[in-house]
């Protein structure tokens, strides 16, 4: 192995998702790596991968069952890590575990991934809330590396609600791999524009009821809307939208694979969720609405989101205010067959670096951590 090659070991909290895959592939674009190791937690009961290394399998809203699992984790990824120069993770508990790990080894590098704000994080009382926050702001404090995938969580959260301001960052948005994007746009035939009624579509976790009883309140006042992935409790999905006219389930999806198909049934994508100031449903950037950019799908926005300005600025969609539905409906509704059409011109224009991971991206960030 050349002496600049790097070994960077990757600790995920959901070691089967898409997340996990995009940054393994980011990580291995880096000029100095020879080899991203890939260990995690296992939140469901899925096929991992035989080059990957489980940690261990818990229930995502089982804090007890995790508890339990810390120690195993901690010596297994400090074992991992004699053999590595860095370690990359993200999430409250799993960050945390890795980067213990990695600062009892001497000369190990950790990177800290910060791509979600726990609502628990931003609440004003209570132990738990401090607790978390602490534990955030001393792995950003003393990492080499924190990599946010939206700016306002550097400056809004760990700047203005812990009072700590991360020098050491780079910002890498939750965009689409260039890999995973020829796939998908190889697969994918869009929806006519159609005369009548726009079919909107809500792709991926709907467990914010806020934003569930909005597009239900909607579907009763006639807006068509497709939704795939969880809604509410896992497996009660069919249950919640079964006596509900012009909603519908369509089951879970799988990313790439699914994206294609599931885009081309659809209009208009939804981007909203429950929206509380000074929270992470504000500063987030999501991963769907990157992709309904790249699908050039029109989007529907929260008013007040790291969304909305993007958005009207481009004018490649409509804000709405979910806790106004009678106002917003009647927006909705007055959307016209030139309203989308537009959109989507406008969303043919947009530069391809709007919402496609950039080559050097993950690289020019390693760059700096050695």
């Amino acid at each position: 192995m050349p002496d600049n090659s790097k070994r960077i070991l990757l600790v995920s909290p959901s070691i089967s998702d898409h997340l996990t895959d995009k940054i393994e592939k980011g990580l291995k674009s880096g000029r100095n790596v020879a080899e991203v190791l890939v260990a995690g937690v296992s939140r469901k009961e899925l096929p991992v991968s035989e080059n990957r290394t489980l940690l261990g399998s818990v229930v995502s809203a089982s804090y007890f069952s995790r508890l339990a699992l810390y120690p195993k984790m901690f010596f297994k990824i400090r074992n991992m890590m004699k053999n590595c120069d860095a370690v990359f993770s993200w999430s409250v508990d799993t960050a945390f575990i890795s980067f213990l790990a990695a600062k009892s080894l001497r000369g190990k590098k950790f990177i800290y991934g910060y791509s979600d704000v726990h609502p628990v994080a931003t609440r004003k009382r209570g132990i738990f809330p401090k607790i978390v926050r602490f534990i955030e702001k001393t792995i950003a404090k003393n990492s080499d590396m924190v990599v946010f995938t939206s700016p306002l969580f550097r400056t809004e959260y760990f700047g203005k609600m812990l009072g700590l301001d991360v020098k050491k960052y780079a910002v890498i948005e939750n965009k689409i791999h260039r890999g995973y994007a020829d796939f998908i746009l190889k697969n994918y035939t869009p929806k006519p524009v159609p005369s009548g009624d726009f079919v909107f579509g809500y792709f991926g976790v709907l467990i914010y009821m806020d934003a569930f009883s909005f597009i239900k309140q909607a579907a009763k006042s006639g807006i068509k809307t497709l939704v795939r992935g969880l809604i509410g409790r896992e497996g009660k999905e069919a249950e919640l939208v079964s006596c509900v006219t012009n909603l519908v389930y369509g089951g879970k999806y799988k990313n790439p694979d699914d994206i294609p198909s599931m885009f081309s049934q659809i209009d208009i994508s939804w981007m909203i969720h429950s929206f509380a100031p000074e929270t992470n449903f504000e500063w987030q950037m999501t991963n769907r609405f990157y992709e309904a950019l790249m699908m050039g799908v029109p989007v529907v926005v929260q008013k007040g989101t790291a969304h909305e300005d993007f958005v009207l600025r481009h004018d490649i969609g409509i804000s709405i205010d979910i806790y106004s539905p009678e106002k917003s409906i009647e927006k909705l509704k007055k959307i016209t067959v030139q309203d989308l059409e537009r959109w989507r011109d406008n969303l043919k224009n947009l530069d391809k670096s709007h919402y496609l991971l950039g080559d050097g991206e993950y690289a020019d960030m390693l760059d700096k951590v050695w």
